[in-house]
């Protein structure tokens, strides 16, 4: 976008309106002469994105650079707000999973959309190939592997050539979203970190069952990572000192305790510490 035009005032703000630091990525909201007055017979709307000190909320996400910039002071866009997806409790912002994917050789054109998964959201990333480029999903998913975080990584791929797009020229991301909806998950169910397993655990733990139970289940099988075929070894540690910080002393009748002892792994001490209180109990 570059700077700011004379006549406005621009700012980059989180989700409870404040100021956001350089280098972060916020809303932005804008506001002077040439911003309209509202929306016409709709104040509803025009409340939602018209502060009363005359901000409007542009939906679009982006961040300033900061003083070591090429360009000190310009805004650089990042994607739409209603693009955002919601991941195992983290915002991803589909505009970051895309510029890995184009980083791929054999990746033409990409756009990443959000899927409903009840409460939570499935990344899906829609493909363009290079033509004649042996691409599959699994050099997609080593690729991304090695550049994103787990919960940032897609949990399906599809190749579409080409991707449908509007009269602009842009990708038709609606369209995309309903492709994705359409497309049947794959099996068995993902899960990408330790914190998915700290909430699984707790559910079983509500459910009658041992917390502890999930941890050893954890720590002898591994954790299958989305969709990609590897697995990764959680230490049982983790695991157990994010599920005992959750749990009130009353459930395991244990003194709470955020350390384990000296040279002894947390999951081996925290269930040792659960059988003996049910012992004496």
């Amino acid at each position: 976008m570059g700077q700011p035009v004379p006549c406005i005032e621009l700012r980059i703000v989180d989700s409870n309106g404040r100021e956001v630091a350089d280098g972060e990525i916020g809303e932005i909201v804008v506001r002077g002469q040439k911003i309209f007055l509202g929306y016409y017979r709709d104040p509803e709307e025009t409340r939602r994105v018209l502060s009363p000190d005359g901000w409007f909320a542009t939906g679009d996400l982006g961040y300033r650079a900061g003083r070591d910039a090429a360009y000190p002071g310009d805004i650089y866009l990042s994607g739409r707000k209603k693009e955002m997806i919601k991941r195992l409790g983290y915002l991803v912002h589909p505009a970051e999973v895309e510029k890995v994917l184009r980083e791929h050789p054999g990746v033409l054109q990409c756009a990443v959309v959000g899927r409903s998964a009840g409460s939570d959201e499935d990344i899906v990333a829609f493909v363009q190939p290079v033509p004649d480029a042996r691409l599959s999903t699994g050099d997609l998913w080593r690729f991304l592997a090695e550049r994103l975080t787990p919960y940032k990584r897609p949990r399906l791929i599809v190749f579409v050539d080409p991707l449908p797009s509007l009269a602009s020229g842009k990708v038709d991301k609606l369209a995309l979203k309903e492709m994705a909806a359409k497309d049947p998950a794959p099996a068995p169910r993902a899960y990408e970190g330790t914190a998915e397993f700290a909430r699984i655990s707790m559910a079983r733990h509500r459910s009658g069952r041992s917390p502890f139970d999930a941890v050893q289940q954890v720590t002898t099988r591994g954790v299958r990572i989305g969709g990609m075929g590897e697995y990764l070894e959680v230490e049982a540690r983790n695991v157990a000192r994010r599920l005992h910080q959750r749990l009130p002393d009353a459930q395991t009748g244990v003194r709470r305790r955020s350390q384990p002892l000296r040279g002894e792994p947390g999951g081996a001490w925290q269930a040792r510490r659960v059988r003996g209180a049910r012992a004496r109990a």
